[in-house]
C-alpha cells in the first residue's frame, strides 16, 4: 500500500510491547473504499483485504462516519489513526477520524498516546512476571 498519506508513523521501537499505536496522516491512502453503515446506521467507509484459507488476514481501515462526511469536502484532512498490532504484520486501522489542529499538534499527541500505551504495556509485563516467579518461588518451598 502507498504510504505517501503517512505524516507520522512510529518506529517500532517508540510502540516497544504494545500493541497499539497512533499514525498521523494527511488524507486516506489511495486504494478503494466501501460504504459501509454502523449499528446505528450512519455511513463510514471502509477498506479491507479479506484473508484467504490458511493465509494471514490483511489489511483494514475504518474511516468513522463523521470523518467520512468531512473527507468528502476536504479529501486532505488531518487525521488521527488507531492501529493495532496483527501477527501477519498487517495493517489495521481501527479507528479513523479528524484531527483539529496542525500537523505538529497531532504529531505531538501521536507520540504521547503511543508513549502511553508502550509503558502501560511494559508494566503488565513486569507485573507478569512478577506473579510468575512468586508462584515459581512458592512451588521451590513446597
Amino acid at each position: 500500500m502507498d504510504t505517501s498519506h503517512v505524516i507520522y508513523r512510529p518506529a517500532r521501537e517508540d510502540i516497544g510491547r504494545s500493541d497499539y499505536w497512533v499514525e498521523v496522516w494527511r488524507g486516506l491512502p489511495n486504494v478503494h473504499f466501501e460504504s459501509s453503515e454502523t449499528r446505528d446506521g450512519r455511513r463510514g467507509l471502509m477498506y479491507s483485504i479479506p484473508s484467504k484459507r490458511g493465509e494471514p488476514s490483511g489489511d483494514y481501515i475504518w474511516v468513522v462516519p463523521d470523518t467520512a462526511k468531512a473527507l468528502e469536502q476536504d479529501p486532505s484532512s488531518l487525521l488521527r489513526v488507531i492501529c493495532r498490532k496483527q501477527p501477519s504484520g498487517a495493517l489495521y486501522a481501527w479507528d479513523v477520524t479528524n484531527y483539529e489542529g496542525t500537523e505538529e499538534e497531532a504529531i505531538a499527541r501521536a507520540k504521547k498516546v503511543t508513549e502511553g500505551w508502550k509503558k502501560e504495556a511494559e508494566q503488565t509485563l513486569q507485573k507478569e512476571q512478577a506473579a510468575i516467579f512468586r508462584r515459581s518461588a512458592r512451588k521451590d518451598n513446597l
